[in-house]
């Protein structure tokens, strides 16, 4: 049996092949350091999305104190060389990971009034504003590379196929050839004299909002309209193609899915907050780091996960409200526009943290394990926590107590402890049976394991035990050889 100076068992993993007991040396004094008041989880599956409740997401705000005067940002692209061009209704800010250089009228600007920035297939960041189009030659803005567009309020522009597309507001949908001269897009089918808001272009062609339907083309001069497919007739306001091929089309007041191969769209406005603050307003949709489709809202960022609208906003640590336009760099970061700053998302967006403020029960978190229908359970410093229905529940019979180890055996249930000593067991029903040690010590068990004959071991601050087949009963210490 053991003795009273037995060692601390901290760590049990079960193994393929069978367990021989072997006593463990007395180590010197071990101190181990929780969790720093926080768990802080990488998004493992959709089911963690499903049933946690939000944790709070890290943004960096970029604003007046970093030389980014004008707050109300409405369009961001990325050049060849890795630098943002922000648009804004003071000019076009450039940013090169330290510092904004702004550039207006006085750098050849048409307008210090931005709509839409974008990148021209041979490199150089193109502005529409609300006077005509402008392109960077490496020193200033110039007009050169805008021969046969005319002086009037560009609303958005896509590079596809080798070309710059560029939709006006009233004059329809121009196009830059090869020669480098700007001309309507060939075989348009909308009116010349039609506003072009919606704009989106991927590697299966050009999707253009046109009025209150959409257009598609390969670059060919040969346009198809997705038809009849049940949209209201509110005026297309954005467009995105996803991952797999659905058209999502947004309006003022509703938001639209077309399927693959699909004659009809699918309203799913339901759980959208409104989004007044993208009309006019180019590139309030994106994909986003995870293939997720993301939407600017008057609340923040809604996206799409399982079927349901999810939302990036205050309640996650979203700094500001009306978000405008967003955008996804190369190196998956996404940056959000807003009527109040820059704001960059850290971590990707698959890393939340969960604390106390956020609603987690304890604010020391020792693990967490997912039970076999997938549910999180997390022991901390005040009870057995459990994520049920978007919230954190401590499990009834187990507040006051710290949880260490977390296990669930093959009949389902789970076994859990920590301090006090003795060893929690919970049914499938939700009823506590506590199980004490063969004496009174004063242990802290420290991690737990279903080896592979199906016993429960037991690792504890006085050494390990086990309990045959992982049932309620009597807890057995190891035996020394």
């Amino acid at each position: 049996m053991l003795a009273r100076g037995a060692a601390a068992v901290w760590s049990l993993v079960a193994l393929s092949h069978s367990v021989v007991a072997q006593p463990t040396p007395a180590p010197g004094p071990v101190v181990v350091a929780p969790a720093p008041a926080v768990a802080a989880a990488v998004l493992p599956d959709d089911a963690f999305s499903r049933e946690a409740p939000p944790g709070h997401l890290k943004f960096r705000v970029f604003a007046g104190a970093d030389g980014l005067r004008n707050l109300v940002i409405i369009s961001i692209a990325q050049d060849d060389e890795g630098f943002l061009w922000i648009g804004t209704e003071d000019g076009v800010y450039r940013f090169d990971g330290e510092r904004f250089t702004h550039f207006s009228v006085e750098e050849g600007l048409t307008s210090s009034l931005v709509h839409a920035v974008g990148v021209a297939p041979d490199g150089a960041v193109c502005v529409g504003s609300s006077n005509g189009l402008s392109c960077w030659d490496g020193i200033r803005f110039a007009s050169a590379a805008s021969r046969g567009m005319p002086a009037v309020p560009i609303q958005t522009m896509a590079t596809f196929g080798g070309k710059l597309w560029v939709g006006t507001d009233g004059y329809g949908l121009y196009v830059r050839e090869p020669d480098g001269e700007f001309a309507p897009a060939a075989g348009w089918p909308g009116a010349t004299s039609a506003t072009i808001r919606a704009l989106w272009a991927d590697a299966d062609g050009l999707v253009v909002g046109n009025g209150s339907t959409v257009e598609l083309t390969t670059g060919d001069g040969v346009w198809r309209n997705i038809g009849d497919a049940g949209l209201a007739q509110d005026v297309v306001e954005g467009v995105l193609r996803d991952r797999e091929g659905a058209l999502w089309i947004r309006t003022a007041t509703h938001m639209w899915c077309l399927p693959p191969g699909a004659a009809h769209v699918i309203d799913v406005s339901e759980g959208l907050p409104t989004g007044y603050e993208l009309v006019n307003v180019a590139n309030g949709m994106a994909i986003g780091p995870r293939g997720e489709v993301m939407v600017g809202t008057d609340v923040g960022i809604a996206y799409r996960d399982s079927g349901h609208w999810r939302l990036i906003d205050h309640a996650v640590g979203m700094p500001a409200a009306a978000v405008r336009t967003l955008f996804v760099d190369r190196e998956a970061t996404l940056w959000i526009g807003a009527v109040g700053g820059l704001y960059q998302l850290r971590g990707r967006g698959v890393i939340e943290r969960y604390d106390v403020p956020s609603g987690l029960p304890g604010n020391i978190v020792w693990g967490f394990k997912r039970d076999r229908e997938g549910t999180l359970w997390v022991g901390t410093n005040r009870c057995l926590v459990r994520a049920i229905a978007g919230a954190w529940n401590c499990v009834d019979g187990t507040l006051g107590r710290v949880f260490r180890g977390i296990v669930f055996p093959p009949q389902g249930g789970v076994f859990a402890g920590g301090s006090p000593s003795d060893l929690l067991y919970i049914d499938p029903a939700g009823r506590v049976t506590s199980l004490d040690f063969d004496r009174n010590d004063d242990r802290t068990i420290l991690s737990l394991a279903i080896g592979p004959e199906g016993d429960l071991w037991i690792g504890t601050s006085l050494g390990m035990y086990r309990l045959a087949h992982a049932v309620p009963g009597p807890i057995q210490p190891l035996q020394s050889p």
